[in-house]
């Protein structure tokens, strides 16, 4: 019975090959396939998302931040009929990151890409899926009656200001009857303020308003992005230094070695 199971091992100077196999082919098959694959260049556009509305935590503008996430269906449709292609076409090409937090509490940053194997149409489909998505934001924010009711407020503010300080100098030079006057002034205008404050929340929807500007117009990169072989090779070279470190301990462990 030995003498039948030697039979079956293989000589140790097999081993190395066979290791170096393991480590070279992965990266080789990657390599090959990746270079393969047709150039694709890259455009983007980063665009300013923010909520207007305070009241709103954190778990709410992350929630809003994916809003063109859920709207990419339908804005991918009005892209796609602008380029004479399916709303599919254009998901495929589609990807949308959110690449930055922290610039406000209730900010962030979205990075609009679209990958395609035509330079100019990269940069073309960028810029109508931006100018697409800025227009169904807009069109949300026109909500009848907030914009007079906000400029009154900021016309209250800057009179509330203006009294408190007329008030301060009626003080600092103590004139009585400047100052009871800039005190029943800025009554009335707090009152004002309370009144509008009410009005404009009224005004609000409940819901979080989002709030887009682009950073800039959408760009293209100058050379393809994918494929990427040597990338591609190298990892296909940790996976197979991986998998010919584990077939080597199972393969010295002792009693299921299969090597003299």
């Amino acid at each position: 019975m030995p003498e039948t199971a030697n039979a079956w091992r293989l000589p140790t100077r097999t081993l190395v090959p066979l290791l170096g196999a393991l480590i070279v082919v992965p990266a080789l098959v990657g390599f090959i396939l990746s270079s393969l694959r047709s150039e694709l260049y890259q455009g983007q556009a980063d665009v300013f998302h923010r909520i207007e509305n305070p009241s709103f935590g954190v778990t709410d503008r992350l929630l809003a931040s994916q809003e063109l996430r859920a709207e990419a269906r339908a804005l991918a449709e009005e892209v796609g009929d602008a380029n004479g292609l399916s709303a599919q076409q254009i998901a495929d090409r589609l990807d949308v990151d959110m690449v930055q937090t922290g610039v406000r509490e209730d900010s962030t940053v979205l990075r609009i890409i679209i990958l395609d194997e035509d330079r100019d149409a990269a940069l073309k489909i960028t810029q109508d899926y931006l100018d697409a998505y800025l227009q169904s934001v807009s069109l949300e924010q026109d909500i009848p009656g907030l914009a007079e009711s906000q400029s009154v407020l900021d016309q209250l503010e800057q009179e509330r200001l203006e009294v408190r300080a007329r008030l301060a100098a009626a003080v600092s030079s103590g004139d009585v009857e400047a100052q009871l006057q800039a005190e029943a002034d800025y009554d009335r205008v707090l009152t004002d303020l309370e009144v509008q404050v009410i009005v404009w929340n009224q005004l609000r929807p409940e819901t979080p308003v989002v709030v887009a500007t682009a950073s800039g117009s959408a760009f293209v990169s100058d050379s393809p992005v994918e494929p990427r072989p040597v990338r591609t090779a190298a990892l296909g070279l940790l996976a197979g230094l991986i998998l010919a470190g584990a077939a080597l301990v199972v393969l010295r462990r002792p009693g299921t070695s299969l090597f003299d």
